[in-house]
């Protein structure tokens, strides 16, 4: 099968630009809804962003705790200040800050929207355009907080299908304990090693990661960062993780991982499914430093997620193939002539108020042409109106079952209707049994 999305139908100016086509929005909207109803079921509130943020709110205080570089990987529109579809919570913090929502100790929000992501977490390619669930749970500083967050994002996949589902972890520290990390590394690795140790001053666990590709014929002992951290970050991650082995949520401890655009300190983890190790579903992790540089209370945490909604949709495409039943229609209205026209618009809407999954090719003049897009499609019952028909207030039905055809009077088109689709769930049943 394709994949959701066919890299032709991309903008030929704006890479990663792509549209969503009709013969998939309505598996798009019903996955979509399914989350936000989880999101609702779980006490978060709902919150609907700016499309953008002042420049001036990306100081270098922010982008560095963002992860960002420079301002030169924000969007910004020309000739204006305005930063479109800001990267990580900072829209979602100052709208709790100007709201005062943290008039409770805890508050759980939920935003969906567009994005630009840096989608394989490699700095040197283009992010793409993704739609995005942003979570957040601000208030309590708490590991337990941590394992919620991974929780909710766990449970969101498992709940609409995804299978084989894995959660990556590790504690990026904070600034000091990184420092620390680094200062370890650099004295452990010799000269050979020098321009590697200055590419990642700032980046001591990718460093980590590069030296144990180089250092298969040295042999040097290299561990991850989780075994430099200080008590409190020590304890506080361990925490997480018997919290997470509580829950019986599969992880694995990865070492390897350096956190991504939004995600610098502490606890960090990526989501995906084993059946598609290469298409992250889920990045989230803490957000504490962010806090605190928007103005909220020094005291208070936040840990956040993000989930690539697009990334989701191809694997729910993919092992979920039952799901593109829904657009298969129960009904297809065939006419003929003008009479047979008129007599069709008023079943189309009997049918559509009714409920039923209804398609129509009334402007095809070809009786053949309209009965074969029927077949095409798939339609369990196909109603046919022509000028006889009109007249006497009749319809002929056809079922996908047979040629048998059957004239029925207007008045009981829709209980005969209704009694077909009936009859073919429950031979569908049956096959399955």
């Amino acid at each position: 099968m394709k994949n959701l999305f066919d890299r032709n139908i991309e903008s030929d100016n704006v890479k990663g630009n792509y549209n969503i086509l009709s013969n998939k929005i309505d598996v798009w909207n019903y996955v979509v809804d399914e989350i936000k109803d989880l999101f609702k079921s779980a006490d978060y509130l709902k919150l609907t962003l700016p499309l953008g943020e002042s420049s001036l709110v990306f100081d270098n205080k922010t982008l560095d705790a963002l992860n960002i570089k420079d301002k030169n990987s924000l969007h910004i529109l020309q000739k204006s200040e305005f930063v479109m579809m800001p990267p990580g919570p900072i829209s979602i913090f100052n709208l709790i800050k100007s709201n005062n929502l943290l008039e409770n100790d805890i508050v759980k929000v939920y935003s969906y929207g567009l994005a630009f992501v840096d989608h394989d977490n490699d700095v040197q390619t283009d992010p793409k355009q993704m739609h995005i669930f942003k979570s957040e749970i601000v208030g309590e500083k708490s590991s337990l907080r941590d394992a919620e967050s991974i929780l909710m994002a766990y449970r969101i996949l498992e709940d609409i299908g995804v299978k084989n589902i894995m959660v990556n972890v590790n504690c990026l520290g904070d600034d000091s304990v990184r420092k620390n990390y680094y200062d370890e590394l650099y004295s452990k690795l010799n000269k050979r090693f020098e321009r590697l140790c200055k590419n990642n001053i700032e980046n001591p666990i990718n460093l980590y990661k590069e030296a144990l590709k180089q250092n298969t014929e040295m042999n040097i002992p290299l561990t991850g960062i989780v075994d430099y951290l200080d008590k409190d970050n020590s304890v506080y991650f361990k925490e997480v993780l018997d919290f997470l082995d509580s829950l019986d949520i599969p992880y694995v401890l990865n070492p390897e991982m350096s956190g991504s655009i939004g995600f610098k300190d502490n606890t960090y983890f990526e989501i995906y499914s084993q059946d598609n190790p290469e298409k992250i579903l889920v990045r989230g992790g803490n957000h504490d430093n962010i806090l605190k540089l928007v103005g909220i209370d020094k005291k208070l945490g936040a840990v956040g997620f993000e989930m690539y909604v697009d990334n989701l949709m191809e694997i729910i495409f993919e092992e979920k193939k039952d799901m593109l039943e829904k657009d298969k229609p129960q009904v297809f209205i065939a006419s003929i002539g003008y009479d047979g026209q008129k007599s069709a618009l008023k079943i189309l809407s009997l049918m559509q108020k009714s409920g039923l999954v209804v398609k129509e090719h009334l402007g095809i003049k070809s009786l053949q042409k309209q009965l074969s897009k029927s077949k095409k499609l798939g339609a369990t019952v196909t109603v046919i109106i022509g000028r006889k028909e009109a007249i006497t207030n009749t319809a002929i039905i056809k079922d996908q079952f047979s040629d048998n055809q059957e004239v029925v009077p207007i008045d009981k088109l829709l209980s005969t209707i209704e009694r077909k689709l009936v009859f073919e769930d429950n031979t569908k049943s049956k096959s399955k049994k």
